[in-house]
């Protein structure tokens, strides 16, 4: 599990975010492509910590500490992929 910050805002009409990660000498690399960014919320009904798939590793730069990573909304693409 990485923490990472995000550096623009995650909207669910828009196909991308970028990150970068909060603990120094941290990041992510090529072969983490297709890793999942989740977001933890508190269920607003008691019921404990609900968490969502925001995003989708697509790219990061190098090198792979301290470095910035996009990640793809699948939101953003669910018309494409309920056709597949």
């Amino acid at each position: 599990r990485l923490g990472v910050s995000v550096q623009t805002e995650i909207r669910p009409w828009a196909a991308g975010f970028l990150t970068k990660p909060v603990d120094r000498n941290t990041g992510t690399c090529a072969g983490d492509s297709g890793g999942g960014a989740l977001a933890f919320v508190q269920d607003p009904k008691g019921r404990g910590i609900r968490q969502f798939l925001v995003g989708v590793q697509a790219v990061a730069s190098l090198p792979c500490e301290e470095n910035q990573q996009v990640f793809v909304n699948p939101a953003a693409f669910s018309e494409f992929l309920l056709q597949a």
